[in-house]
């Protein structure tokens, strides 16, 4: 497609999919709007760093100072699992947390095989061995939280909650926030993302430089590329954060 786009001289935005970076390289006038994964990745551990910091009497369980947690990957392989997964690790470091990985697996973005992996874990190594759970989206984080709930966690109590953080800000994650059962998630911004685009292929078309301002929204714009951070959802945003999505599936 890009390559026939070049041909025809005819500008091309895409989105969601990232083209490969020396075929961006080889054509001229080709754009992408996205977020980067890592980034979603650094905020998901984020999440988790502010709860262990800010509860730390009720988070650290057996009182090591050690942040014991699992990891429920995606399909192994992908490089948005690579990134994300990365990303927690040298967001830990980066802020100084005293942290072990127990276990790190796949339930390949799937709910009921994250269900099955967290009920494995809580019988190795015991629901209050587990000190924090980071999902590489947000179905296997609530498969997690299942799992939790299952074993008489995460249903109000706030010493009896296993923190789980995942990615994407779907329906029912945002509403397990509200319930108390998921401790947060990140949100891809499509709203702003859609908004870039558009203005991007204004842009393009009329020959105008591609910059922040012409963007029109939070982003920052790295040669071809525009990126639209993520957003971690917590206590502040998520009632207006669960309204945009239930709206956003109510108009499909």
């Amino acid at each position: 497609m890009m390559k026939k786009c070049d041909a025809d001289g005819v500008p091309a935005v895409f989105f969601n999919m990232e083209p490969m970076e020396d075929t961006m390289k080889r054509y001229d006038n080709i754009w992408y709007v996205g977020a980067q994964a890592k980034q979603s990745g650094e905020m998901c551990a984020q999440a988790l760093i502010n709860y262990w910091n800010d509860k730390k009497d009720i988070a650290d369980k057996n009182g090591d100072g050690k942040l014991q947690l699992v990891i429920l990957q995606g399909e192994i392989g992908q490089q948005d699992v690579t990134l994300r997964t990365d990303a927690y690790k040298e967001t830990l470091e980066k802020n100084g947390i005293d942290y072990e990985i127990l276990a790190c697996d796949t339930a390949n973005w799937d709910q009921a095989q994250a269900l099955d992996k967290m009920n494995a874990w809580i019988t190795a190594y015991g629901i209050d061995g587990i000190e924090g759970v980071l999902c590489n989206n947000d179905s296997m984080a609530m498969g997690a939280v299942q799992a939790c709930i299952n074993n008489g966690y995460n249903s109000g109590d706030a010493e009896k909650f296993v923190p789980i953080v995942g990615i994407d800000a779907n329906i029912d994650a945002l509403e397990a926030m509200k319930a108390g059962s998921l401790l947060g998630t990140v949100l891809n911004d499509r709203k702003s993302q859609s908004d870039a685009i558009i203005n991007v292929i204004k842009a393009v078309h009329a020959g105008t430089e591609i910059t922040e301002d012409v963007a029109g929204v939070d982003c920052t714009v790295d040669g071809k590329y525009v990126w639209v951070p993520y957003v971690i959802v917590d206590e502040s945003n998520l009632s207006a954060t669960l309204e945009d999505m239930l709206a956003v599936a109510q108009s499909e």
